[in-house]
């Protein structure tokens, strides 16, 4: 077995706001805040040069990107315009989607969903935080800086450590996640996307009671649906594509940030929201990312400019 400082991973990150008609204020935004997360100790203590950022690529740099990449964990996210080329077909007396996901790139050109496969990596997730059906409606990202949240280089080294153990143990797999369902907008406000500000949140505050306990982009997933499905208009994150059993973290509980006095109990509405185990997850906002009141700290984005 591989002592887990050799283990390698990689997160390729890829923006692109659209043209200038049609252009997404936050998305630059919404990368910084991945990014920041990733060197983070809940996020596993990434190194700089452990991510890729492609800023309005073209459709040949990013094939060029996922495909180099060696790696015993691949991450790739994306934020920007998306649309779906969808069609209902009956199967086994179930109405289904069928069709493709795209994502739209510079010059106008598109790229699949699952062109951010990788043949080359075995455990691999990709989130897309983009629409699923006309192009055009925006995505932006969380608010700038609210208050740096300190840390030590123990802590990012333990991080490392620990999050590298959960790559080397996890079977190979490979997911895709959207941030809507086909045929529906992904929802914004002024502040930024409503997926990945929820998701980041969750990945901030959420409580097992374990430290070092992972925490999955499936339990992440659910509690972003949990907070994002209010009814008619709500938004319901979804994973289109599964293969193998990969169960690398999104996050680790770790003791940052310090949440004295926060109430970390997970009910609103009758909706509790736990991990597989029964651990609590963190509290549902009762009004999401509303202009000036932001609850939570994300967070240190100042260097990572």
């Amino acid at each position: 077995m591989l002592p887990s400082t050799s283990i390698r991973r990689r997160a390729i990150l890829i923006e692109h706001p659209g043209p200038k008609e049609r252009s997404l204020p936050g998305v630059g935004h919404d990368l910084r805040n991945i990014s920041g997360f990733l060197q983070t100790p809940r996020g596993g203590g990434w190194l700089p040069r452990e991510i890729i950022v492609l800023n309005s690529p073209m459709k040949a740099q990013v094939l060029a990107a996922i495909q180099e990449v060696e790696a015993d964990y691949l991450f790739v996210y994306f934020a920007g315009h998306g649309a779906g080329q969808l069609d209902y077909v009956w199967e086994n007396e179930q109405l289904c989607v069928v069709g493709q996901r795209w994502l739209e790139l510079a010059n106008e050109e598109f790229i699949r969903d699952l062109d951010l496969l990788s043949s080359r990596v075995s455990r691999q997730h990709v989130i897309c935080d983009c629409c699923r059906c006309r192009i055009g409606a925006r995505i932006s990202g969380i608010p700038e800086i609210v208050e740096q949240v300190a840390y030590t280089a123990g802590e990012i080294f333990a991080a490392r450590e620990h999050f590298g153990r959960l790559i080397q143990d996890s079977p190979g797999g490979k997911t895709i996640t959207h941030s809507t369902l086909d045929g529906m907008p992904a929802r914004d406000t002024d502040d930024g996307g409503k997926f990945t500000v929820t998701i980041l949140e969750g990945a901030l505050y959420w409580q097992t009671g374990f430290r070092d306990s992972p925490i999955s982009l499936d339990m992440l997933v659910d509690y972003a649906r949990a907070v994002m499905d209010t009814g008619e208009n709500g938004q319901i994150p979804e994973m289109v594509y599964l293969e193998g059993a990969v169960n690398v973290p999104f996050a680790l509980d770790t003791t940052w940030p310090t949440l004295t006095g926060r109430d970390t109990s997970a009910s609103k509405d009758g909706i509790r929201l736990r991990s597989p185990v029964g651990n609590t997850g963190p509290e549902v906002p009762k009004r999401l990312l509303a202009a000036g009141g932001i609850a939570f700290a994300l967070w240190l984005f100042g260097g990572f400019d």
